[in-house]
C-alpha cells in the first residue's frame, strides 16, 4: 500500500474513529528494523523479518496470535501447511467482518469476491507473511518489505503513513487487515461508475482489480489495469495472476475451517483475545474485578490474580494498580480461557499491608476503639484503650489509605473494629506481647488437646500425612498457619519430639476450632522456643523481643538493609544474653529500629518457606543453595541438638540446613 488517500470516518474502534489524511514522511531505509533476518519469496516467510517489538509487545503477539505465527525452526513444509491454514481462514474472517460492518446487507457474492481480493492483496504485498519467530535467533519478527518501508501482512507503508505506523497499524495484524481493507473498499465501493468497468463489465474480478489499482496508486491510478504500458502496470498483472491462480489453495485443505483467531475481540481493541474465542479484556485495566464466583482480582494483560473473598481485595496492591472503590462485576464464563493465580489472602495481605496485625497475634489499643458487628456496621459495645485483643479476622479496603478492620472477641462479645489506615494504623492499636486474659485461638508455645478420633499430622499445611494421633493427646504449639478466605486454621505441633502440622478448623464465619482441638494444662515443661532472658518470642514476626530490644540471629538481608538505612556499628555488633542459663553472643537491634527494617512478611526478609524443611523459613547463598533455617526449635529439637554437640547455636532461633537435617527428627 504505497499511496495514502482519505479515508471515511467508521464508528469501530479500529477501522477507525477518526479521519485519516494524506501525508508523507520520508523515513530512512529500514526505519526501526532491529536485528533485520533474510527471507524467501515463499508464502509466510518472505523477506525481510525485523524485531516486532520495535512497535509493539511479543507478550501479544503469543497471547493472540501463536496460531498464525510462523515457527522457522520447525520443518518448513509441515509448519508453511500449518501456517496457510490458519492465515487462510484469518484473512476470510477478517474481510467478512469489514464488509459486514460496512455493508450489513451484503450479498454472498459480493462478501465472497471481497474475501477472494482480500486473500490476493496479502499474497500480492507479502506473500502472506507477517509474524514469524526467526530460526536465526528465536525472537519474534515482523515482515517488511520494499527496503524496510512496507509493513507486514498488507505492507502498510510507513512514508505514507507515518502516523499509522508509528501507532502500532502495521505492526498489529488484524489492525494491519482492518488499517488496508478501509484504504481498498473505499475504491471497490464505487468502482461500478469508473469508466473502466462499465466498459470491460461489471464483474467481481474487475471491481478487484478497479480497487487493487487504486489501493496500491491512489485515486489517480484509477483504471490503470487497463493500460499494459503503464510503469506500474506489472502490479496490476501480478495481482490478476494472483486473483486467478489462487496458488495458496495448493497448501489449504479445508477450505472452510473457521478462523481460530478472535478476529472481533481484536477488531474491536481487545488485548486479550484468545484464539479460539474469549472475551474483550481492554476495559479490565486498572480496576477491581468481581468474578461470578465473587472472588476479587486485578488483571495484568496476561493473567487474573485474585483472592476469594473481596474483604481483602485491597492486598492486591502488590500485583497490579486498581482503584478499589470501583468494582467491575464480570459475567459468568467471562473468564474462561484466562489464568487466575490465587494468593492466599493472609500471606498476601501480611506481607504487603505495612503494620497490619496477623490472625492469631495481639494487640492493645492506644485509643477508644467500637466493637461493630461488621466492618463499619452496628455497634455492639466500646472498648478502652489498653485492653488486649486477640485477631480473628482482617479485613482491608481501599488500596490507596489500606484500611483495616480486625475481628476479635471480647468476653461473649465478638465483631470488628476499627484498624486504622497506612499512615495512623500505630494510633488505633499496637502488637503486643501480652495475651488477653481470654482468646481463642491456641498460639505459640500453647498446649492443645486432640478432640476428634485420628487427627493427621502432616509434615506441612495439607501437606503429606506423617502419623495419625489419638483423641486426647497432648501437643506443644509452635506456631500458627492461617490460608483461605474462612481462616482455615494449621498448627504448627510438636509431638514425641517431631514437629509437624495439623487442621484445627476455621474461623470464618463462625468458630470450628473446638470441634478439633482445646486448649489444656501442659503436659510436661517442654518449650516451643528459647529466648534471651527478659524476652519472649513474637510468633508473627518470628523473633525473640521485649518492648525495648529484638534479639537476631538476623537474616543476611536484614543486615545489609540495616547498613543501607544508617544503622552503622549496630547492625552487626552482637552483645552477650543468657538462653537456659548459657552465655551467648546475637545480634541486638532496638525493638522499633528492628520492626522498621524487617516490617511485615511471613517470613524474614530475605527469606522463604520450604516445604522440604518443614515449612520453616529458610535462606540460601548466593549459589542458590539453602544454607540456613529458621526456627522456633522446641525443647526436643534442641537436646538433640546439644547431644550431637552443636553447642551454644543449639539455643538459636536459626541453624544451619544440614544441622536442621540431622536434629529436627528423633
Amino acid at each position: 500500500m504505497k499511496v495514502s488517500i482519505q479515508l471515511l470516518s467508521l464508528t469501530f474502534v479500529v477501522f477507525f474513529s477518526d479521519t485519516i489524511f494524506s501525508e508523507w514522511n520520508e523515513t530512512p531505509d529500514y526505519w526501526k528494523c532491529y536485528n533485520r533476518v533474510s527471507g524467501e519469496w515463499s508464502f509466510g516467510v518472505a523477506p525481510y523479518g525485523c524485531d516486532a517489538n520495535a512497535f509493539g509487545s511479543d507478550q501479544h503477539i503469543s497471547r493472540n496470535y501463536e496460531p498464525v505465527l510462523f515457527v522457522q525452526s520447525r520443518d518448513y513444509g509441515v509448519e508453511r501447511n500449518r501456517y496457510m491454514q490458519e492465515t487462510y481462514s484469518m484473512i476470510k474472517a477478517v474481510a467478512a467482518y469489514y464488509i459486514q460492518a460496512r455493508k450489513p446487507n451484503v450479498t454472498s457474492s459480493e462478501q465472497a469476491a471481497f474475501e477472494q481480493a482480500a486473500l490476493t492483496i496479502a499474497h500480492q504485498e507479502s506473500y502472506w507473511s507477517h509474524y514469524r519467530q526467526a530460526s536465526q535467533d528465536g525472537r519474534y519478527k515482523m515482515m517488511r518489505g520494499d527496503f524496510g518501508h512496507g509493513h507486514g501482512l498488507m505492507q502498510v507503508d510507513d512514508r505514507a503513513h507515518y502516523t499509522a505506523t508509528r501507532q502500532g497499524k502495521g505492526w498489529e495484524l488484524i489492525t494491519n487487515m482492518m488499517y488496508s481493507l478501509d484504504e481498498y473498499y473505499t475504491a471497490w465501493r464505487s468502482a461500478d461508475l469508473k469508466w473502466c468497468i462499465q466498459q470491460y463489465g461489471n464483474t467481481w474480478r474487475n471491481r478487484s482489480r478497479e480497487a487493487y489499482s487504486q489501493y496500491n496508486g491512489g485515486p489517480r491510478a484509477s483504471c490503470r489495469w487497463t493500460d499494459p504500458n503503464h510503469r506500474w502496470a506489472r502490479n496490476d498483472k501480478g495481482f490478476a495472476q494472483k486473483y486467478d491462480g489462487r496458488s495458496w489453495e495448493s497448501y489449504v485443505t479445508d477450505k472452510q475451517q473457521n478462523s481460530t483467531i478472535n478476529v472481533s475481540c481484536l477488531a474491536n481493541g481487545g488485548t486479550h483475545c484468545p484464539p479460539n474465542g474469549g472475551v474483550d479484556t481492554s476495559d479490565w485495566y486498572q480496576k477491581l474485578l468481581q468474578t461470578d464466583d465473587n472472588a476479587a482480582c486485578v488483571y495484568d494483560g496476561k493473567q487474573l490474580h485474585c483472592v476469594t473473598d473481596i474483604r481483602h481485595s485491597a492486598c492486591l496492591t502488590s500485583v497490579g494498580r486498581f482503584d478499589s472503590n470501583s468494582v467491575l462485576r464480570l459475567d459468568a464464563g467471562s473468564t474462561n480461557g484466562i489464568s487466575r493465580i490465587t494468593y492466599n489472602p493472609h500471606k498476601l495481605c501480611f506481607d504487603n499491608v505495612l503494620g497490619l496485625a496477623a490472625v492469631g497475634s495481639f494487640i492493645e489499643l492506644t485509643q477508644d476503639n467500637n466493637l461493630r458487628l461488621k466492618p463499619n456496621g452496628e455497634l455492639i459495645r466500646s472498648i478502652d484503650r489498653g485492653v488486649q485483643l486477640q485477631v480473628l479476622d482482617i479485613v482491608v479496603f481501599d488500596n490507596q489509605e489500606l484500611k483495616r478492620f480486625y475481628k476479635v472477641k471480647l468476653e461473649n462479645d465478638i465483631g470488628y473494629i476499627w484498624g486504622g489506615t497506612k499512615t495512623d494504623y500505630q494510633q488505633w492499636s499496637v502488637p503486643t506481647l501480652k495475651r488477653s486474659s481470654f482468646y481463642e485461638l491456641p498460639v505459640f508455645n500453647d498446649w492443645v488437646a486432640v478432640q476428634v478420633d485420628r487427627l493427621n499430622m502432616r509434615a506441612t499445611p495439607g501437606g503429606d500425612v506423617l502419623k495419625v494421633i489419638d483423641k486426647g493427646t497432648k501437643l506443644l504449639v509452635k506456631g500458627v498457619v492461617t490460608r483461605d478466605y474462612n481462616n482455615k486454621i494449621y498448627l504448627h505441633i510438636s509431638h514425641n519430639g517431631e514437629e509437624g502440622y495439623i487442621y484445627a478448623g476455621y474461623l470464618i464465619p463462625n468458630s470450628t476450632l473446638s470441634y478439633w482441638v482445646e486448649k489444656t494444662t501442659p503436659q510436661d515443661q517442654s518449650h516451643a522456643a528459647y529466648c534471651p532472658e527478659g524476652t519472649d518470642y513474637d510468633f508473627s514476626l518470628m523473633v525473640c523481643r521485649n518492648e525495648i530490644d529484638a534479639y537476631g540471629p538476623f537474616s543476611e538481608n536484614m543486615r545489609q538493609r540495616c547498613n543501607e538505612r544508617g544503622g552503622g556499628q549496630a547492625c552487626e555488633q552482637k552483645h552477650e544474653a543468657n538462653i537456659n542459663g548459657q552465655l551467648v553472643e546475637l545480634h541486638r537491634w532496638s525493638t522499633r529500629w528492628f520492626m522498621s527494617v524487617r516490617e511485615n512478611s511471613t517470613c524474614p526478609i530475605g527469606t522463604f518457606r520450604s516445604d522440604a524443611y518443614g515449612f520453616h523459613c529458610v535462606e540460601k547463598n548466593n549459589m542458590d543453595e539453602i544454607i540456613e533455617v529458621y526456627g522456633p526449635f522446641d525443647s526436643a529439637m534442641v537436646s538433640r541438638c546439644i547431644a550431637a554437640d552443636g553447642g551454644d547455636a543449639c539455643y538459636f532461633n536459626r541453624w544451619s540446613a544440614s544441622g536442621y537435617r540431622s536434629w529436627n527428627k528423633p
